[in-house]
């Protein structure tokens, strides 16, 4: 009866012993309300396709069309994720202040150097955002992001040069948040039970923006051509969040 006592009393031991082991090893979840900071990188390119005032006056053609600009971002987000085994849905809102990503360029405009100007900048970016992720070890976590999101673009394409003493050209400006569609990936990993860190690229294309002269003047008896402003940004995020609950 006494070794049988001992024997009983050593196994429950052992199960206290190993309840009280399993009790240090946090048991982390995604699931939750959580917001954050990010900063990071935005790489900003801007295209226009001005074949309508090329046609009316071929002389334009050698103005530049392409601009491109590296610079800083800094922003937030505010989310929440549900967690389903190792599988992780959520839903995130962002948003970030754009800067050093603004750029003029001067062209030729036939034998007239400085005859048209490209300058583009991104000043702001926003987006809903649906989240996927796959909880690859405890507390780690690989997702892919796609949503709506908009771009605060400010773009202008001018023509100012002379055409017999008489100033001619126009603004053909882009100057609005425009609707984009945005996707990208990232891996995120927990801290502790509330704090987690990530890295993310997001890629944000927006639709194209038609825009008419400012000065309409220039194209008196013709119908006023416009220009399409081309643009995209990546943005590259380093993010801390916080889980409320």
């Amino acid at each position: 009866m006494a070794r049988k006592l001992l024997l009983s009393g050593a196994a429950w031991a052992a199960m206290a012993g190993g309840a009280g082991a399993a009790d240090l090893v946090p048991v982390w979840s995604w699931s939750g309300l959580y917001l954050g900071l990010n900063g990071g990188f935005a790489n900003y390119r801007s295209e226009v396709d001005f074949g309508a005032v090329a046609s009316f006056d071929a002389g334009i053609a050698n103005g530049p069309t392409k601009s491109s600009k590296t610079g800083g971002l800094i922003g937030g987000q505010v989310g929440y994720n549900w967690q389903l085994r190792k599988v992780v849905f959520g839903i995130e809102g962002d948003g970030d202040f754009l800067f050093a990503l603004s750029k003029t360029m001067q062209g030729g405009y036939g034998p007239t150097p400085g005859g048209a100007t490209l300058s583009s900048n991104a000043m702001g970016f926003t987006s809903i955002r649906g989240r996927l992720g796959l909880d690859v070890f405890d507390g780690t976590m690989i997702y892919g992001t796609a949503g709506v999101g908009w771009l605060n673009v400010n773009n202008n394409w001018t023509v100012n040069t002379l055409n017999g003493g008489v100033p001619k050209g126009g603004n053909f400006l882009a100057n609005k948040w425009q609707p984009a569609f945005v996707a990208g990936a990232g891996i995120e990993t927990m801290i502790d039970s509330r704090w987690s860190m990530r890295g993310e690229v997001l890629w944000a294309f927006p639709e194209s923006i038609e825009a008419g002269p400012t000065d309409p003047h220039y194209f008196d008896g013709s119908p006023a051509p416009t220009v399409n402003h081309l643009t995209d940004a990546v943005l590259g995020r380093i993010s801390v969040n916080y889980k409320i609950w």
